[in-house]
Formats: structure tokens, C-alpha cells, sequence
């Protein structure tokens, strides 16, 4: 039985799997791009960055809100569709990103130890942040 290579030669294949090599990249960017072409934003709250579209569920620092009330955040950073693009010196004025208080509560518990060598001190505190979880209706 031949070879691979001695039926189709060796710059045969290495050019086969350059192309196989590129349709995989291609449709890796491909996936990319049609979320290219959303309404995304950037919004700052409580001193982070969050990149966010509408229908988005992120979580946030806590705010003192209620469950169900509607947040306005005005400190929009960045905002882009497809090649029309927006970007703040630092923050774009006139636009706002409405959001729904969907849930607040605790997150998931940390440990932090601390420990202090040859003078038996040892002290393991716990900590749960605390969060708001929002919902983005209208960018």
C-alpha cells in the first residue's frame, strides 16, 4: 500500500493542512463576528468596567436598590455597532443603559488566613461579597 505522501507528495499535504488550518480559523472568527454587529457597551460601576449588551444578566457591586426596581447607569465608557463606534473622554454624554434589579445577595464564601511564624498566631476569617444582580433592557 503507498503512502500519503508518496501518492500525493509532501508539498501536497503540508498545503492541505495549511487549508484545513485556515477554514478552522475561519469559522472561529466567524462565530466572533456575528456578535460583531450587536449594540455592545461599556458601563462603570462601583469602580469596575463591564461590557454589556441588551438581554445581558452580569453581576454587579451592591447597590442600595430594591429587587425589581429600574437602575439608569450614565457612565457609559464605550458604545459600538458594527464600524459605528463611540468612545467617551472618559464618558459619553447623553447616553444611558437602563437595567432591572433581578436579584441581590451574597456571594460564595472566601477564607482568608492569616498566619504569623514562630509566635502561634493564626486567625481564618471569612468573607461574602455582597452583589446585585442586573438585567440590561435598553442600551
Amino acid at each position: 500500500m503507498r503512502r500519503p505522501v508518496d501518492r500525493f507528495g509532501w508539498r501536497f499535504l503540508l498545503l492541505l493542512q495549511f487549508f484545513l488550518e485556515s477554514v478552522k480559523i475561519y469559522l472561529h472568527y466567524r462565530s466572533l463576528l456575528i456578535n460583531f454587529f450587536e449594540m455592545l457597551t461599556v458601563i462603570e460601576t462601583g469602580s469596575k468596567q463591564y461590557l454589556v449588551k441588551a438581554g445581558d444578566k452580569i453581576q454587579i457591586e451592591k447597590l442600595k436598590v430594591n429587587v425589581g426596581d429600574t437602575i439608569t447607569f450614565d457612565k457609559v465608557l464605550f458604545q459600538g455597532e458594527g464600524e459605528n463606534l463611540t468612545v467617551g473622554k472618559p464618558y459619553i454624554t447623553g447616553k444611558t443603559v437602563e437595567a432591572k434589579v433581578i436579584a441581590a445577595g451574597k456571594g460564595k464564601k472566601i477564607h482568608v488566613l492569616k498566619y504569623k511564624n514562630k509566635s502561634k498566631y493564626r486567625r481564618k476569617i471569612g468573607h461574602r461579597q455582597p452583589f446585585v444582580e442586573v438585567e440590561i433592557l435598553k442600551v
